[in-house]
């Protein structure tokens, strides 16, 4: 999650300094630029790519299609959807666009994070529980076996309490 928002953070200032008309950085197709594009994507997947690792490096390629394939989905469904709110966003006037940018980021990193952990939980934790060796390895490597829930439901009413909050403050900018 850090990559997330790190990339999230370079789009801010990337867009609060640099005019996009300009083409002076790769852009995908007239949107956010390559490198946000990418490490968002990056960000929310390569947990998953870890735990696919972890499966096979321990000999539990059987969990591979019931959680490591619906988490992999899951994961992209979520960068996807960050990926639609900064672009939606970015295509905003830049008087509006300054206006929400920094609301918009954070209320979708922490929609983000939410969705992840709750869907970390929901299926990593229980094979994790299910494969003694599997829970050995990643308690070593100094990782936990599961986050509280109320952390994650935290995450989620605060991103969405933000997100709430653009949609008002676009809804009188459009007043206005």
């Amino acid at each position: 999650m850090a990559t997330v928002t790190v990339v999230a953070t370079a789009f801010v200032t990337d867009h609060a300094r640099m005019d996009m008309s300009s083409g002076s950085r790769a852009v995908a197709a007239k949107g956010l630029p390559l490198g946000a594009v990418l490490g968002i994507l990056v960000g929310c997947t390569s947990w998953v790519f870890g735990l696919l690792l972890l499966c096979i490096a321990e000999g539990c390629a059987d969990m591979i299609w019931p959680v490591v394939v619906p988490v992999l989905c899951g994961s992209f469904g979520v960068a996807t959807s960050v990926l639609l709110v900064l672009t939606l966003v970015h295509r905003l006037t830049p008087a509006r666009r300054d206006a929400v940018r920094g609301p918009v980021m954070f209320g979708s990193m922490f929609v983000a994070m939410g969705s992840l952990l709750l869907l970390a939980d929901g299926f990593v934790t229980p094979l994790l529980a299910s494969e003694p060796k599997l829970g050995d390895v990643v308690r070593a490597s100094g990782g936990v076996l599961g986050m509280p829930t109320e952390f994650a439901c935290a995450l989620l009413v605060a991103g969405c309490a933000l997100l709430f909050g653009v949609m008002r403050k676009l809804t009188k900018l459009d007043a206005a």
